[in-house]
């Protein structure tokens, strides 16, 4: 039997320094990192990198000219996904974003669709809402894709000009009348070429992102892609 070190060193660790799961604060065996295996069970992989016409890129396409969208997880009510997304937006918890954005960066990694990527723009936060939160969750993901993938963040490239309200207890048309013309292209952010991938927490209705590629393809001319942790049918 082969020895393996790393894992004689991480049980010596949790002995003295137990880790829980992010899901359900039970205790992690030395095999598990953030979550247990009982709430990855709990998860729903879309596996929209491997497919350049999955129903979330076909959905974005009906408004925006993109070149690949992908998810990492269906956006269910309820389970572990919820609860990780829940820690990362109104508890404060980073290392929940850190821990699937890591996992969304390994998903890009593996796909052909996000190979020739130039740089990574993230959706941002009204200064309001920033300053209440305390930092932009969809930046936290992809400083984590720019760990694995070796790509550039630009994370002021987009403006947010419109404080619009929670979009979770907004209906379908409420979201896309408040979403019209709530982002500008950043001044130093124009005339850009390349292929540039738009991250985002959860894609809902989509509305969010095609104001934000609207914006973007207004002063440049660039390839877009996006990618979110969560995709909610």
């Amino acid at each position: 039997m082969k020895f393996n070190s790393s894992l004689v060193f991480q049980s010596l660790v949790d002995l003295f320094f137990p880790r829980t799961c992010l899901g359900c604060v039970s205790f992690l065996t030395p095999y598990e990192k953030g979550l247990c295996i009982g709430c990855q069970l709990q998860l729903s992989p879309t596996n929209f990198n491997l497919d350049a016409n999955n129903p979330l890129a076909v959905k974005l396409r009906e408004f925006i000219p993109i070149y690949a969208a992908t998810a990492l997880f269906y956006f269910q009510k309820g389970g572990a996904f919820t609860h990780l997304i829940h820690l990362l937006k109104y508890k404060g918890v980073k290392k929940s974003g850190a821990y699937l954005g890591h996992w969304l960066a390994l998903s890009l990694k593996e796909s052909p669709l996000f190979r020739d990527l130039t740089g990574i723009l993230v959706v941002p936060l009204h200064p309001k809402k920033r300053r209440q939160r305390g930092y932009n969750q969809s930046e936290l993901i992809a400083v984590e894709i720019s760990s694995v993938l070796n790509i550039k963040v630009y994370p002021k490239a987009l403006v947010r000009i419109k404080n619009t309200l929670s979009q979770t207890k907004a209906g379908k048309v409420e979201r896309w009348e408040s979403m019209q013309n709530a982002f500008c292209c950043a001044p130093d952010f124009q005339n850009q070429k390349g292929h540039f991938l738009l991250v985002d927490d959860v894609i809902t209705t989509g509305a969010t992102l095609v104001s934000c590629a609207q914006a973007l393809f207004k002063e440049n001319t660039i390839k877009l892609s996006v990618a979110a942790l969560g995709y909610r049918l």
